[in-house]
């Protein structure tokens, strides 16, 4: 087996700072090693998932060194959303299965909440990011996304993500793929459970951008003339 590195990360007692460890080959040393770095609290940063790392105050934080392919569809856990893993999957099983409720449930009831996306551009609050989620479930074509290639960063009462998502949409019969540059942060309420504050959503191809928002949203208002002709007397 090719040599690798393990690296360990573990947060230094009293300090708060984070330092990394390499352990040499995996395969002369991960099995001496793994138990005592289990009963240290060392935790394995292999590229595949988020690594955990005990928190001054007793709390595991969720961080990934390295994007993370495996997607997130909303079919994973989420009966803990104390654990940010299962807020992120929350948000998009009540996404993909147009739960206005578990929605509400995921994002922060508040005017503090923010978001920046393709369909509804900058909405500011609660009630105004509800109207772009209502409009999306209304839609009569099938839908679904998912969240791949990213990496989560939690530190102190906030966590975010930054990665991709994929959608896929249904419009009049025909097939629409998706390809959305993704943000979201969640902050930890006053329960511990985690609630997304904002979203910031991008896609790069225009003529993408204007037929997916043609396809949910309704058509504007016919505009008024800037000066209308005067009836002659």
């Amino acid at each position: 087996m090719a040599a690798r590195l393990l690296v360990l990360e573990w947060l230094v007692a009293g300090v708060g700072a984070t330092r990394t460890l390499a352990l040499g080959r995996v395969d002369d040393m991960l099995g001496k090693a793994a138990p005592s770095c289990r009963a240290a609290g060392l935790i394995a940063l292999g590229g595949r998932g988020p690594v955990k790392r005990r928190s001054t105050d007793g709390r595991t934080a969720m961080n990934s060194g390295r994007p993370i392919q495996t997607p997130v569809t909303g079919a994973e856990e989420t009966t803990d959303q104390r654990h940010a893993l299962h807020a992120l999957a929350q948000f998009y099983r009540a996404l993909n299965s147009r739960d206005l409720r578990v929605m509400q449930e995921n994002w922060t009831n508040s005017a503090e909440a923010v978001m920046d996306n393709p369909l509804g551009g900058i909405k500011r609050g609660w009630s105004e990011i509800r109207t772009i989620y209502e409009r999306l479930f209304a839609n009569a074509g099938t839908y679904r996304f998912e969240f791949y290639d990213y990496t989560l960063h939690e530190t102190g009462d906030v966590f975010y993500v930054i990665g991709r998502e994929r959608g896929e949409l249904d419009v009049n019969g025909r097939r629409m793929l998706l390809a959305i540059r993704t943000t979201r942060i969640f902050r930890r309420d006053t329960d511990r459970r985690w609630r997304q504050v904002h979203h910031h959503g991008s896609i790069d191809d225009p003529e993408v951008l204007a037929a997916y928002q043609n396809a949910v949203l309704p058509p504007p208002p016919p505009r008024t003339p800037a000066h209308p002709e005067r009836s002659k007397p």
